[in-house]
């Protein structure tokens, strides 16, 4: 894939976690990269991080920098619905 259709994309989800305060912000890109991209996607990303940071926003760099923290190894997505094991026999987890 072009280095710029990965940086596009990476800036996108840069854009929509900037509402968070950066650690966080930083932790749920990486988080969000690890589940989503391949592995070659996410080497190649990292690659032209390190090459050159010009069209790059600034938290795809923090978090993809050699002293950033690694991924939390826990998926940003949590489970929003349950089944009725979980609420009992009459609960609804619509809406």
């Amino acid at each position: 894939m072009e280095d710029s259709k990965l940086v596009s994309m990476a800036n996108q989800i840069a854009a929509f976690f900037s509402a968070y305060p950066d650690a966080d912000a930083e932790v749920a890109l990486r988080d969000h990269i690890k589940l989503f991209w391949t592995p070659g996607m996410r080497r190649q990303l990292e690659a032209r991080v390190g090459e050159n940071t010009e069209g790059i926003d600034r938290l795809v760099v923090q978090a993809f920098s050699a002293h950033a923290a690694p991924p939390s190894g826990t998926s940003p997505i949590k489970k929003q619905a349950s089944g009725p094991a979980t609420l009992g026999e009459l609960a609804s987890d619509a809406g």
